[in-house]
């Protein structure tokens, strides 16, 4: 289900290695836009000491760029200031749904800030980003250079004084089977002081990035990019229950998360499981109601939901490497229950996952109450 702007209420990004942000396209509009700083997650570190974080948020307030400077809402994500050379150090990953099928092309407005030599920006001038619609949810391979247009940095006008717009030639199709269900968008680093501030995937590629909305002209100021407006941030909702769930064979306890909108007529919901031991098979529940059974089964772990308990068994998956498990949920007709998500109701929703504990056995995790509106 697709909705109009005047529907949504955009939630503001605080600064975290977790954003927990899906950015969602409206109905009718020509483009995604979404700020650097809204992903979903930030993960990675600079490898030369394994602390650092490869992908540094920058503000003007809180250090890193400099007062006055140009940074749209005063924020960006920059590479690693720590070492030219970020090869696939870190990795921002933006999660992102689409209104209409089109081929987007993909703009970036960014600055640089000079890591090696105070001389040029030829080794802070790149990004990785994926080099089709293929790639997404995989790691990117297109290494993409942006024009340093003044290319001193002494005498230029970056260092995140300066942010300006590039077309980088990049198309990513979507068909009509990619709408309405969620993308994973991956930005690898690859040269330290490369600085990120807005992303825009439009069905234009020809908007000009000649001309800004200050008024002024200088190559990469682009009014048409400038003005466009934000797409809708949706973070996490509901509240957790039966917390912290028991330990698995990670070491940790797995947890679940609820993005999305509590409007139940927008139909916008996604679940996903965290610190699930990695490669296991697993699938999400639903029910109206809450309980608490411990080990039922034989599992590891509790039981949160009463009866008349949906199984989401048409979506069962396998944790990644990182112990992670995530669907898109269908909003109206939950499975098992046969009903829709309407005004007024409480649904609660759990994860349970197949272990190896030192045997073979099940766990899950916490379970997440949200009503909707």
């Amino acid at each position: 289900m697709w909705f109009p702007a005047s529907l949504l209420a955009v939630v503001v990004a605080l600064p975290s290695s977790a954003q927990d942000r899906l950015i969602v396209q409206t109905v009718g509009s020509t483009h995604l836009s979404f700020q650097a700083e809204d992903f979903h997650r930030n993960e990675g570190t600079y490898k030369s000491n394994g602390i650092d974080p490869a992908w540094e948020w920058v503000d003007v307030s809180g250090g890193g760029l400099p007062g006055g400077g140009e940074a749209d809402g005063g924020m960006a994500m920059r590479s690693s200031m720590l070492g030219p050379w970020l090869f696939h150090d870190g990795r921002l990953t933006y999660l992102v749904r689409f209104a209409q099928p089109g081929t987007y092309r993909l703009y970036m407005r960014y600055s640089f800030f000079d890591v090696q030599d105070n001389t040029n920006y030829g080794n802070e001038d790149s990004v990785v980003i994926p080099v089709d619609v293929a790639e997404f949810g995989s790691t990117p391979t297109y290494e993409y250079f942006l024009p340093g247009f003044s290319n001193d940095p002494t005498n230029g006008f970056f260092e995140g004084s300066n942010f300006v717009w590039n077309n980088s030639g990049v198309d990513y199709v979507i068909t009509a089977s990619d709408v309405g269900i969620t993308h994973t968008l991956f930005m690898d680093t690859r040269e330290g002081g490369f600085t990120m501030d807005r992303i825009v995937l439009h069905l234009d590629p020809t908007l000009s990035i000649n001309g800004g909305s200050d008024g002024s002209d200088s190559n990469g100021e682009s009014k048409a990019l400038d003005t466009l407006p934000e797409s809708i941030s949706f973070g996490p909702v509901g509240q957790a229950i039966c917390s912290p769930a028991n330990l698995n064979s990670s070491g940790a306890a797995a947890t679940l998360t609820v993005l999305g909108s509590t409007t139940a007529k927008l139909g916008l919901l996604r679940l996903e499981a965290r610190s699930l031991p990695p490669g296991q098979l697993g699938y999400f529940l639903v029910s109206a109601r809450t309980a608490f059974k411990p080990f039922p089964g034989g599992s590891q772990g509790n039981l949160c939901l009463g009866s008349k308990i949906g199984r989401f068994v048409r979506q069962v998956g396998l944790s990644d490497s990182a112990g992670r498990l995530s669907i898109d949920v269908d909003t109206t007709s939950l499975p098992t229950v046969g009903l829709g998500i309407g005004a007024g109701d409480t649904w609660y929703f759990q994860t349970w996952f197949l272990d190896q504990n030192p045997t073979s056995t099940s766990n899950f995790t916490d379970a997440v109450g949200v009503t909707f509106l």
